[in-house]
């Protein structure tokens, strides 16, 4: 299946008209994001975030939050590299929790699926849009900041409380919505 560019794009802008009648529109909030990103429309992508970050913090949902914040890294990265690489840190620490040994049942087919590559920390095993998006994300980086200060940011991300991400991530979609980051 070919896929047209110019066509996914006007049918993408027509879906996020509908949803935006939904009376909860909430569920559809991280997959538009996720839509966007796959588009590089990166302004959709910080607009649809705030709400998916905050909702998957509150649901506790560490799987998606974590490629919420890939999305946010990826869509900062031009203007505000070091807030980007703190939020790859803090990603290499989510899904360091989710691939820690658990008590109970062994891992559902689900589980393992949330595997991470050694090189970049991704969710999402050996491939996929998010590892991709990831891998994108750190070319950028490695050329703004340089592999020793990608490094140190990225391990002060992973030692960073979740509550601190999450606010951080808002932070600076808003200052990047509000170009101050430019």
């Amino acid at each position: 299946m070919s896929v047209d560019p110019e066509q996914a794009s006007r049918a993408f802008r027509e879906g996020m008209q509908v949803a935006s009648v939904l009376t909860d529109p909430d569920p559809v909030l991280g997959g538009t994001a996720y839509i966007a990103a796959q588009l590089g429309d990166w302004d959709v992508v910080l607009k649809f975030l705030p709400d998916a970050i905050r909702g998957f913090q509150w649901l506790g949902d560490r799987p998606n939050q974590a490629g919420q914040f890939n999305l946010v890294a990826r869509a900062i990265a031009p203007i505000d590299p070091e807030t980007a690489a703190l939020l790859q840190g803090a990603v290499r620490r989510l899904v360091a929790t989710l691939r820690a040994p658990r008590p109970g049942p062994a891992p559902t087919p689900t589980d393992r699926a949330l595997g991470a590559r050694p090189d970049d920390g991704a969710p999402g095993g050996e491939g996929g849009f998010i590892t991709a998006l990831r891998q994108e994300t750190s070319r950028i980086l490695h050329g703004a900041l340089g592999r020793t200060r990608l490094s140190e940011l990225r391990a002060e991300g992973a030692a960073l409380d979740d509550d601190v991400v999450v606010t951080m991530a808002l932070d600076a979609i808003a200052k990047a919505r509000a170009g101050a980051l430019v």
